[in-house]
């Protein structure tokens, strides 16, 4: 979260008002504000103490009252976390997934047809793009040349199998494929992919099967990354500094969606 900060002080914004984005406008926006989000009497005694606030640098970290981080140390070990199997097993495809589930067809006697494309603006904002798209053999297919690949979601909770495929431009994948089954907005199954093989390898499982995160090397042969720790192991990724601001956007409001649905958490 702190790159975020940095971040939007850097662009001009006010330091106060950018840490009230990040604390009390977000508590505000889920109720929450009456026990988090600042600094009050009967709110929780979670703080964060920086050298001042133009230097968003964590000096100590304060939960529950009792010091947990201090100067880059963990002084505090986080609460072991128990999960229900039912959890454990939410993925109920009522089969697995096919290269030709990500087929996108159309008129086979057309050369072109009007493709209507995700535009990846930032990773966070999208908008509606429209390209003249060639037709080979009755299917639309993916183009890494011009960053141009296939997206799919697959509804596994609703009407589970049922799948939608679509076009997404400036992922920047160039090969492979990677799938997600815990998307922000919705429960679907979310998979992008370089062609249909590739994006087929990825795809989480059918009944019994637990959510995470995962990729396929081109030409398959999945490899799990996020998966629950008592089913798999997670390997080491690397991560840019961009995908980091992505994802630590999203933290604080997720967190205290998370805290607003099941209780107030451990230190």
């Amino acid at each position: 979260m702190e790159f975020v900060l940095r971040k939007a002080i850097d662009y001009g914004f006010d330091p106060v008002a950018a840490i009230q984005m990040a604390t009390l406008n977000v508590a505000e926006h889920f109720s929450l504000d009456g026990v988090i989000g600042g600094i009050a009497p009967g709110r929780y005694a979670d703080l964060v103490i920086i050298p001042d606030v133009q230097t968003i640098d964590a000096q100590m970290v304060i939960s529950s009252g009792s010091v947990v981080a201090k100067k880059g140390t963990l002084l505090s070990a986080p609460r072991r976390h128990t999960f229900s199997k039912s959890s454990m097993n939410s993925i109920k495809l009522p089969r697995d997934m096919k290269p030709s589930d990500f087929i996108i067809s159309t008129d086979p006697e057309a050369a072109h047809v009007k493709a209507r494309i995700i535009d990846m603006v930032t990773d966070l904002v999208t908008a509606e793009l429209e390209m003249q798209w060639p037709v080979i053999n009755g299917r639309i297919n993916p183009d890494v040349d011009q960053d141009v690949i296939k997206v799919a979601a697959i509804d596994r909770t609703h009407n589970p199998g049922n799948i939608y495929v679509g076009l997404i431009k400036g992922y920047g994948l160039k090969s492979g494929a990677m799938a997600c089954s815990s998307a922000w907005d919705t429960s679907d199954i979310i998979v992008v992919g370089a062609d249909d093989a590739d994006a087929e390898q990825p795809s989480p499982g059918t009944q019994g099967s637990a959510e995470g995160d995962a990729t396929a090397p081109s030409g398959g042969g999945q490899t799990s990354i996020g998966t629950s720790p008592e089913t798999q192991p997670t390997p080491t990724l690397t991560f840019t500094q961009q995908d980091y601001g992505v994802m630590l956007t999203l933290v604080a409001a997720f967190v205290i969606l998370i805290m607003s649905l099941t209780g107030r958490r451990g230190s």
